[in-house]
C-alpha cells in the first residue's frame, strides 16, 4: 500500500543566534519526514528513527538532535552530542501542546538554540479536538 503522509502543520522558535528559523534545518526535517513517510509501508506504524547530524548554518557548523516518525519530527538546533533527546522531546511537545506529550511539569533541559517541529494532520485534527 503506497501511503502519502503530509506534514501541514509545523512549529518554529527562531534560533537565538540568527532570529529566524533556520532553513538548513527545515529542509533537513521535510527530507526525512518524506522519506519516513514513504517508507511507512515497509517499516510500520512503530519506526522512528533519531540521531545528531551536523549541518551549516548561516555559515557556521551546528549540531542538531533530531526525532521521526510517521506522526511527528522534530530537530532541535545548536545541542550537545550527549544531550538526552526524549527529554527535549518531552520538552517540545509540552510547549506545543501535542498529544503525545506527558502530563506533569517540563523537566529541566538546555534550551535548545531553535527547535522545529512537523506533525500529519492526524496530529493536528486530535490537538484541535482537544
Amino acid at each position: 500500500m503506497d501511503r502519502h503522509i503530509s506534514y501541514p502543520f509545523s512549529s518554529s522558535i527562531p534560533c537565538r543566534h540568527t532570529g529566524k528559523v533556520c532553513e538548513a534545518s527545515y529542509v533537513f526535517a521535510l527530507t526525512l519526514a518524506q522519506s519516513v513517510g514513504k517508507a511507512h509501508a515497509i517499516v510500520g506504524d512503530d519506526f522512528s528513527t533519531s540521531g545528531f547530524a551536523e549541518i551549516r548554518c548561516s555559515d557556521q557548523p551546528c549540531t542538531i538532535g533530531w526525532h521521526c516518525s510517521k506522526d511527528e519530527t522534530f530537530v532541535f538546533g545548536d545541542v550537545d552530542m550527549d544531550q538526552d533527546l526524549d527529554e527535549l522531546l518531552g520538552l517540545a511537545r509540552q510547549i506545543l501542546g501535542s498529544p503525545n506529550s506527558a502530563k506533569g511539569p517540563p523537566r529541566p533541559v538546555e534550551v535548545p538554540a531553535f527547535m522545529l517541529a512537523l506533525e500529519t494532520q492526524d496530529v493536528l485534527n486530535r490537538v484541535l479536538a482537544a
